[in-house]
């Protein structure tokens, strides 16, 4: 073989390595990237997970409650729910049935004329 062939054949097999060198780094970033994302997606659906759970939990605990009428009164702060649709101050319209633990989960008050109604049967139950 002659020096020339030698010396052509090692600069191709350094750029072959150097070339296999800077792909086995870049496969390596990118299975790092994916062991990441994979990581954060499973912390994701964890977090997912504890909160449907949780959620299913307090629905569960409103399985004997009463069912309330929730009207939004259109101003802040000034939503309210009802023990009865008899109330003077439910319009039908504008009052969704709800369950009395749904309602409180909401932050919804008892109406000052019929919501002691409704509190009165969860605590009887």
């Amino acid at each position: 073989m002659s020096d020339l062939f030698k010396d052509r054949l090692s600069c191709a097999m350094n750029r072959q390595n150097f070339g296999l060198s800077l792909l086995r780094e870049r496969v390596e970033r990118i299975g790092e990237l994916i062991q990441d994302e994979l990581r954060k997606t499973l912390d994701e659906l964890e977090s997912e997970a504890k909160r449907s759970n949780e959620e299913i939990n307090e629905v569960i605990t409103w399985k004997d409650d009463p069912v309330v009428y929730a009207r939004n009164y259109s101003y802040t702060n000034l939503f309210v729910y009802h023990g009865s649709l008899d109330c003077g101050w439910v319009n039908p319209r504008r009052t969704r049935k709800m369950l009395l633990g749904e309602a409180r989960a909401a932050g919804l008050r008892p109406c000052c004329s019929c919501g002691y109604r409704a509190a009165g049967r969860a605590d009887a139950a």
